[in-house]
């Protein structure tokens, strides 16, 4: 019996340590961020905004400029230089969201796109 009870005591430390372990993305969640024209050199009318929750690793972006042109942020996986998610709000006024489970050990970068203006980093994450 008592080995029954060491089992189960074992049995749920290790179910604590792997919910500990386990979930979304390191990169903290960050409110709404406007995003200008020209965002490096952070000059510009603001074209869209960007905002990320770490939980359920959502990222929504807005267009708020009446140009002709969409905003598109999209997720990069620093090392690697790989596109992980990528979410385009089509048209002044309107949202759009996307998710993507991001592992909590990698550094990511978040680019914004605005039509021919070129690309600009906006965020940067760290484990």
């Amino acid at each position: 019996m008592n080995n029954l009870l060491k089992t189960g005591a074992v049995t749920a430390a290790c179910a604590a340590l792997l919910v500990a372990t386990s979930g979304s993305a390191q990169a903290a969640s960050w409110d709404f961020k406007n995003i200008q024209q020209n965002e490096t050199l952070n000059e510009g009318p603001v074209i869209g905004s960007a905002k990320w929750t770490d939980a359920g690793d959502k990222l929504t972006v807005c267009d708020k400029r009446a140009d002709g042109k969409s905003v598109a942020v999209y997720v990069v996986n620093r090392h690697g230089h790989k596109v992980l998610l990528k979410v385009r709000a089509l048209s002044k006024g309107k949202c759009a969201s996307g998710t993507k489970n991001l592992d909590e050990n990698k550094t990511y970068e978040w680019w914004v796109s605005h039509g021919n203006d070129g690309d600009d980093l906006i965020k940067i994450s760290k484990p």
